[in-house]
């Protein structure tokens, strides 16, 4: 059954069999970002490129996009820079 979750402060309707990686390409939002959401609670879950919205997120669920990878976060902004 569609649902409605919030992405950029607007309400989207997803379907059924709609993934994280679809929404992500229809928000126009870059591939190189980390999806989650966030209930009223305040808790946020990451979600992959391939799950299945309404079987991850509940109803009315806010999905945001943060740029970066997990587990690659450093201080120093040249890390990983090649010379």
């Amino acid at each position: 059954m569609p649902q409605t979750v919030v992405v950029n402060g607007e309400e989207v309707l997803v379907g059924e069999n709609t993934t994280i990686a679809v929404l992500r390409k229809a928000a126009g939002v870059s591939d190189g970002t980390v999806a989650f959401y966030q209930t009223d609670e305040d808790i946020v879950r990451l979600l992959q490129d391939d799950d299945v919205i309404t079987e991850h997120v509940p109803e009315g669920a806010t999905i945001e996009f943060h740029p970066g990878q997990i587990g690659l976060r450093s201080e120093d902004p040249t890390d990983g820079e090649r010379k």
